[in-house]
């Protein structure tokens, strides 16, 4: 047993919470050293634009859902025809600090700074865009760009149990997370 905190709708700083449980860990039958996996939303693309425009059904879908209409995720088309008032901004504005928008290199400059404070043992990301083949190509992208290499901090890249990939060299997803672990967990990619 370990602490998974979600960073991507959580209101309590991460960081806090992840050091909270490591300083305040007491050793049991169950795990002798304190595991923290932290949890966020990232979209990655080929650019950085890419990325944003990708995000802006998660920006929507998460308006909605503050206002607790849980409706379907919406299009990117849909998105941006979307008549947003400057409240709706300024509520998509704040709500941006939970959410990691970028190509790989720029998503991967913005998490390490949280993977370093929050001394995370792991992190996994997920992935809410409309379109499933850009969802595949986000943890896709993030996987090559890591290419199983430590991406900084001794974390290394890797995909949740139940992934394969198919003979294309693409991931068949499942699922809708990627997961990061250190290196000191002994992580390894799945079977080939």
């Amino acid at each position: 047993m370990g602490f998974a905190f979600a960073h991507h709708f959580a209101s309590y700083d991460a960081i806090e919470a992840m050091t909270n449980y490591k300083t305040r860990f007491k050793p049991s039958i169950w795990r002798s050293v304190p595991h923290g996996i932290l949890a966020v939303a990232a979209i990655a693309a080929d650019t950085d634009a890419e990325a944003e425009r990708l995000a802006t059904s998660m920006d929507l879908n998460r308006l909605r859902r503050d206002r607790g209409q849980y409706l379907p995720l919406p299009s990117v088309e849909e998105a941006l025809a979307y008549p947003y008032t400057e409240s709706e901004r300024a509520s998509i504005a704040r709500n941006r600090s939970r959410l990691f928008v970028g190509s790989p290199a720029t998503l991967l400059t913005k998490l390490q700074p949280m993977i370093t404070a929050s001394g995370a043992d792991e992190l996994m990301i997920i992935t809410a865009v409309y379109d499933h083949e850009a969802r595949k190509k986000s943890y896709s992208l993030l996987r090559m760009r890591s290419g199983w290499e430590e991406v900084g901090g001794g974390v290394v890249i890797a995909v949740i149990p139940g992934w394969s990939e198919g003979p294309d060299r693409n991931l068949e997803i499942p699922g809708s997370m990627l997961r990061i672990a250190r290196n000191d967990n002994q992580v390894t990619p799945p079977s080939r």
